[in-house]
């Protein structure tokens, strides 16, 4: 059965998150920034290399396979928010891939829960950590909106 652990990225994880973005690239790297009160004033990049998949739901769409109807998610200390980096073990999702099915190789499952989005992510290596400002991503945000508007 699949269970969910804590899954501590940086030293310091705030009690929930605000929000994800999410910037695919075209080399098979995928790059999430993730919106929360890390104490610096900055976002947290969590750089994926060669990730398998990705899959993104609005907060309350996310199913929780494996699950008996009542949600056993790790919460954050101190509060009632469910914990914003996830591991899955056990994942039916990563045991299904073709990393595993063709080569033997079972990505690890992360799921990243924000007040606004929940992504998952299959990757055989964990992530690269970085910080940005807001104003950085705020200029991908706006170009990312001048192309919808072309």
């Amino acid at each position: 059965m699949q269970t969910f652990k804590s899954w501590r990225p940086i030293e310091h994880v705030p009690e929930y998150l605000s929000g994800v973005f999410i910037l695919q690239h075209f080399a098979g790297s995928m790059t999430v920034v993730c919106d929360g009160d890390f104490g610096n004033g900055q976002l947290l990049v969590l750089r994926f290399e060669g990730f398998e998949a990705v899959a993104t739901h609005e907060e309350f769409a996310h199913q929780w396979p494996g699950e008996s109807g009542v949600l056993k998610l790790p919460k954050s200390p101190g509060g009632n928010w469910t914990f914003p980096f996830l591991q899955v073990e056990n994942s039916e999702w990563a045991a299904d891939s073709v990393q595993a099915v063709t080569f033997g190789r079972t990505p690890c499952h992360y799921s990243i829960v924000s007040g606004s989005d929940i992504v998952d992510i299959l990757s055989l290596e964990p992530p690269d950590v970085a910080w940005t400002s807001v104003e950085a991503v705020e200029l991908v945000m706006q170009a990312t909106a001048n192309l919808a508007a072309a």
